[in-house]
């Protein structure tokens, strides 16, 4: 057996015996884990399609962004196998034609309800925002060889690729992914965690100022200028990984992004390029130490430990450039380096020196002291690990990988449940980090409602994969199982406490320890909550048609919220332990 797929095979292994998952089961989650670079159990069920006989996809996931409105559509089919299949691809490139291609009234008489509901989904998509603002990828992965792929399969795979390049899409891309590509994603992870010690050349005169040393109450700073061809050389190859581990963003690409064609174009063009020092904000550094070794014949910085915070985007175009041997010898860059190993003042440089590109409103909020506050009361109070930036928390075992909690995950089940907002917490998450929520949703009190909220909507979530298999022919259910988890999540909160509003301390944690003993309390109200918001949607022909889009506006919420008043009015108060 080759290494690369003893590899593999030895971590599936790993995961079937950790899991208890099924080994195609655990294949696919292996494969869309590495892929989407997520953890194990990440997965939502709902995304599951498990496409049998002539369709042959495993995953349909969609990523929808109500902001610049474009939807990232991954299509997976995951084959537990050490060969690439011509007549399984063949089937795939079927699948595709379902989902892209059939007519309604065809593909809804599909026995797959999920793969049916998907298609639903994609087809909206279309309708609103048009193909030219959907990217897809798509991937057909399994322990094969992607080196050693047949003549039949190379053909089929063109052929899909030629007729969905042309289908307007903004990006389509279809890509075999083998063993060798599983265990290179597979280091990508383990690279970011690595150190990089390094020596920067600088351009230096001895006959005058070449570089700014500054000093502040224990603060070293040096301004320098690089050639571009040297930031090229920093940042290339596999250390893009590891360098910009603490960068907010990862490289858009040359295409992407405000600046990025305008940074290409100013690099390789012999008419502008001496002035890119001039147009481009250059790069910032940190690092544990540096040195200034001020050789007249080899002037440079001694880096340890050196992360890119800012400048992702200019240094990944610049060896983007170099590499298709387009980068200009002239380009010089400005460069910012700073000496600290003070975790906190490097999280101050990484929020202030990124302003170029849009960055993610949580990734601003990171440091915020009422963050910082909050991971340290859920971990001292419930054991649990805050998470306040993504994928804060690496390698860790399964077991303590289920005690992370998202802070936005947080955030969404407070909107929906203590603010009565689910529509917003489901569809406008970014507005979390918005002035005008932030303080209503991390009010720097005690934590107990933003435990019992998240603690509610975990449940739902948790409970999803039965529910879709058990109403997996009751479209309504299955719909708002798979579409309005945090709509769901408000209504069982409601049905579980018998209150509105949580304002009794010692209630709270009667609540929380009511969760927490095991007992599992909130079953008995979850089928009613089902039940509930179906009674609703079965009242409008017109949500009838779409329930997906209902979850996405505010009338649901107000149906929502008359009719839990109604039934306050009407029931007596009981504590949980007595229902």
């Amino acid at each position: 057996m080759p290494l690369r797929q003893s590899i593999i095979n030895d971590r599936l292994d790993d995961l079937c015996q950790d899991s208890g998952d099924e080994a195609e089961l655990v294949f696919t989650k292996f494969a869309y884990s590495v892929l989407t670079q997520c953890d194990y159990d990440d997965l939502p069920p709902e995304d599951v399609v498990d496409g049998g006989q002539d369709k042959q996809i495993d995953v349909i996931s969609i990523d929808e962004d109500p902001q610049s409105e474009v939807a990232d559509i991954l299509i997976l089919q995951a084959k537990n196998s050490s060969s690439f299949s011509s007549n399984a691809l063949t089937l795939l490139g079927n699948g595709l034609s379902w989902v892209f291609e059939k007519p309604k009234v065809q593909y809804q008489a599909l026995r797959n309800v999920p793969f049916v509901r998907k298609i639903d989904e994609i087809r909206d998509i279309r309708n609103r925002l048009g193909p030219s603002n959907m990217r897809v990828r798509v991937f057909f992965v399994s322990k094969g060889d992607t080196q050693n792929l047949s003549t039949e399969f190379t053909s089929e795979l063109n052929e899909i690729k030629s007729k969905y390049e042309a289908g307007a899409f903004d990006e389509f891309t279809i890509q075999p992914i083998g063993a060798s590509e599983l265990v290179d994603l597979l280091a990508a992870q383990e690279r970011r965690q690595k150190q990089i010690d390094d020596e920067l050349p600088i351009l230096y005169d001895r006959n005058k100022p070449s570089y700014i040393k500054y000093r502040s109450s224990g603060l070293t700073g040096y301004i320098c200028t690089a050639r571009g061809s040297e930031i090229a050389r920093l940042v290339a190859g596999e250390r893009e990984e590891a360098v910009f581990d603490l960068n907010l963003r990862r490289f858009y690409g040359i295409g992407k992004g405000r600046v990025n064609p305008d940074i290409a174009d100013t690099s390789s063009d012999s008419a502008e390029s001496h002035m890119f020092w001039f147009f481009n904000n250059g790069i910032t550094v940190v690092c544990d130490h540096c040195d200034v070794v001020d050789d007249p014949d080899n002037t440079h910085l001694k880096l340890k430990n050196l992360q890119v915070v800012n400048g992702c985007q200019t240094s990944m175009t610049l060896a983007t450039m170099a590499e298709e041997g387009r980068l200009q010898d002239n380009v010089q860059v400005l460069v910012k380096v700073f000496e600290t190993t003070d975790p906190d003042f490097v999280s101050r440089v990484v929020l202030t020196t990124n302003n170029q590109n849009a960055i993610s409103s949580r990734d601003l909020k990171a440091n915020d002291p009422i963050q910082i506050d909050y991971q340290r009361a859920f971990a001292e109070l419930y054991n649990l690990r805050y998470e306040r930036k993504p994928r804060e928390y690496r390698g860790l075992s399964r077991a303590e990988a289920r005690q992370i909690v998202s802070n936005e995950k947080v955030a969404q089940a407070y909107m929906a449940i203590v603010k009565k907002k689910p529509t917003i917490a489901r569809t406008q998450k970014y507005r979390i980090w918005d002035k005008e929520f932030y303080r209503q949703l991390f009010p720097n009190t005690s934590i107990e409602k933003h435990v019992l909220a998240y603690f509610i909507y975990d449940y739902c979530l948790k409970r999803k994969r039965e529910a879709l298999q058990k109403w997996q022919d009751d479209k309504i259910r299955y719909s708002i199982v798979s579409y309005g988890v945090f709509h769901l999540t408000r209504v069982l909160a409601f049905k579980f406490t018998n209150k509105e509003n949580w304002d009794d301390l010692a209630q709270i944690n009667t609540w929380l320890a009511a969760i927490r003993s095991g007992k599992d309390p909130l079953r008995r109200h979850y089928g009613t909550s089902v039940t509930l918001i179906k009674n609703l949607i079965k009242k409008r022909a017109d949500w009838l048609e779409n329930i997906n889009n209902v979850f996405k506006a505010s009338e649901i919420e107000g149906r929502i919220n008359i009719e839990l008043h109604d039934t306050l009015s009407t029931q007596p108060s009981a504590p949980p332990d007595a229902r």
